[in-house]
């Protein structure tokens, strides 16, 4: 069920998810990949808002947070994102983009929320959704 949800996030930001341990070697460095995988985020920010929470009013600010190089040349970078809620209250989130060598991203994870609810639950409550109507027409 939860390969479906993850699969519904691929599909909306082009990833393929799945991370192993790479061991830390250092900050990020940024070279061109790097350079290219932070505009990606912060070009896309508001459209990242928008499927982390689809009730929200309003993108406001993004942040880079950190970076980090691993031993086989991925890298990840971390970012927090304001935005307003439904009710216009201030809200912020944080997650974590995980990145091949080549810059492909690989994962995201979310490192904080300030909201009850955490970032792409519609997306994996739609998921959930589909993987059950998905078994039902096939049994």
């Amino acid at each position: 069920m939860f390969t479906s949800i993850r699969l519904a996030m691929v599909s909306a930001f082009v990833i393929v998810l799945g991370v192993a341990d790479r061991g830390v070697a250092a900050d990020v460095q940024p070279n061109k990949t790097h350079i290219r995988a932070q505009q990606g985020i912060e070009d896309g920010a508001g459209k990242i808002t928008k499927l982390a929470y689809v009730s929200s009013r309003s993108h406001t600010k993004v942040e880079y947070v950190s970076g980090k190089s691993y031993k086989d040349d991925s890298f990840s970078l971390t970012y927090k994102f304001s935005y307003r809620d439904n009710d216009n209250d201030p809200q912020t989130y944080t997650l974590r983009f995980a990145y091949d060598k080549t810059g492909k991203m690989t994962d995201i994870a979310t490192v904080n929320h300030s909201s009850f609810w955490e970032p792409f639950n519609a997306l994996k409550i739609a998921g959930a959704v589909l993987d059950g109507v998905s078994q039902e027409l096939n049994k």
